[in-house]
């Protein structure tokens, strides 16, 4: 397993990624979450996920049902059940999370690495994340996460519709292409 210091990557001011270990079959992360926020329910179809709380409570909704967690406990949801996470409470909180098997999770938070080195400003914003998206689509990453609402499902390949032209309008093909080019030389 690949261990360094990386930088963290933040997702519209509201969460924080910190990459820990890059590998095959693992990719662990911190994940630090504002009050009020977290992620929608979804699925993992190919990956097994594990959250240890490290700060605060964190409280998820597996399959229907609610469970607070809190520092020290260790949680495991396996691929294919549903989830929401979400920080309640009126403080931060954070996690250690790790995919098993890593898939192309990994190589999502790669791409952001690199918009970072070439662009440190770019952090935190909603152009970031739609970037991130897009080079992983173009380079053919399996997608890792998919809403469990049918409905969401069904709109968000709609929306990326128009995000994709504005992608090809605003040059991101480009970016693509020096990431490409980065990918080959750092596998090589």
């Amino acid at each position: 397993m690949e261990k360094q210091q990386y930088p963290s990557l933040s997702f519209f001011g509201k969460e924080r990624f910190t990459p820990l270990v890059f590998s095959k079959d693992t990719f662990i992360f911190n994940w630090e979450i504002t009050p009020g926020h977290g992620v929608m329910e979804h699925i993992h179809p190919n990956v097994d996920e594990t959250f240890e709380i490290t700060q605060g409570e964190i409280t998820f909704k597996i399959e229907g049902k609610t469970r607070v967690a809190k520092v020290g406990e260790t949680l495991t949801i396996a691929k294919g059940i549903p989830h929401e996470i979400k920080n309640v409470s009126k403080d931060n909180a954070a996690c250690k999370v790790s995919y098993y098997p890593a898939g192309d999770q990994g190589n999502f938070f790669d791409t952001g690495l690199f918009l970072l080195n070439e662009n440190p400003a770019i952090n935190g914003s909603a152009g970031m994340v739609f970037k991130m998206m897009y080079i992983s689509k173009q380079m053919g990453f399996e997608e890792f996460s998919e809403p469990a609402n049918k409905v969401v499902k069904v709109v968000l390949p709609i929306l990326w519709v128009p995000i994709k032209l504005y992608a090809e309008i605003a040059g991101w093909r480009k970016i693509f292409k020096r990431y490409k080019k980065y990918k080959t030389l750092t596998t090589a």
